[in-house]
């Protein structure tokens, strides 16, 4: 049991309050040291301690906005918030190698195909090429801060999808992903994340991805050179058609995977990497018998 001072203290809103407040500063300076991060309150306390008013006048705005965005919703505090990556490949000869290669080796089939690019001689190059993308690395830059995250590739995950002309399959790739989903199950991993990346091989007009967590404007069309990134355990998504829209040729892509994880936190990236793989090698087996 509490001592009658604490208890009486927690029982008075502005004692409360205060616990709260000087709790809540002392977790943020614990955080700013454990991520090596200077704060911005340190630039100026010494120098102009007044400048700590016009500071907090400034955030509270912000404050304010967060908590009616949340609506004190708890799952909310779980899910992606405006993370997606959507940027143009840079390697773009890597793209029409590839687009080479599967219309003159992957025949037109009736199921989905899907290929492993690190075990084609035709596809291992090119793909390596996007994974190591410039482009793809700066977008991922304007989410996550160089000084705070790395980011690297898990090309264990990594393959060519060729989608099915004609009688599909009732239970298909391209039938289950117009359903509202998820990619998998880690979403619980605390300051790491797993992102599939789109890049489009082929010219598309007609397949359009969806994504409900996000404004309307982050709904997306993959078209050749085009390539959208997304947190593969927290990203609800699905794919639709474009009203009047269709294809010319089947629309294929390259799915590449990257971690993403506390810098300096190799370990734990490399069991975040490890987690993700074993699930996507395990679904996938499971959903192409």
């Amino acid at each position: 049991a509490f001592p009658l001072p604490v208890v009486a203290a927690l029982d008075n809103p502005l004692y409360l309050g205060l616990i709260a407040i000087a709790t809540g500063y002392g977790l943020q300076d614990v955080a700013h040291y454990l991520c090596v991060e200077q704060t911005m309150m340190s630039s100026y306390i010494k120098s102009n301690p007044a400048m700590l008013i016009v500071h907090t006048l400034w955030l509270m705005p912000l404050v304010i906005d967060s908590v009616l965005n949340r609506h004190f919703f708890a799952p909310k505090l779980f899910v992606n918030r405006n993370r997606n990556v959507f940027v143009q490949v840079a390697s773009r000869k890597a793209v029409e190698d590839l687009r080479e290669w599967i219309n003159t080796n992957v025949p037109e089939t009736p199921v989905t195909t899907h290929v492993w690019p690190h075990k084609q001689e035709g596809t291992d190059g090119p793909v390596t090429q996007l994974e190591d993308d410039a482009a793809i690395m700066a977008g991922f830059r304007k989410v996550f801060a160089a000084h705070h995250f790395d980011v690297k590739p898990v090309v264990e995950m990594n393959e060519i999808y060729v989608t099915a002309v004609g009688k599909q399959q009732e239970i298909s790739s391209d039938a289950v992903f117009y359903t509202p989903h998820v990619d998998g199950p880690y979403w619980w991993l605390p300051g790491a994340s797993l992102y599939r990346v789109l890049v489009g091989v082929t010219p598309n007009t007609m397949v359009r991805t969806r994504f409900n967590l996000q404004h309307s404007t982050e709904d997306k069309v993959v078209d050749m050179y085009d390539v959208l990134g997304f947190d593969y355990n927290r990203e609800l998504h699905w794919i639709d058609h474009v009203p009047g829209q269709s294809n010319k040729e089947r629309r294929s892509l390259i799915k590449l995977h990257f971690v993403v994880y506390p810098k300096g936190w190799h370990r734990y990236g490399k069991l975040a990497a490890h987690l993700n793989a074993s699930y996507n090698t395990w679904a996938r087996g499971n959903f192409l018998k």
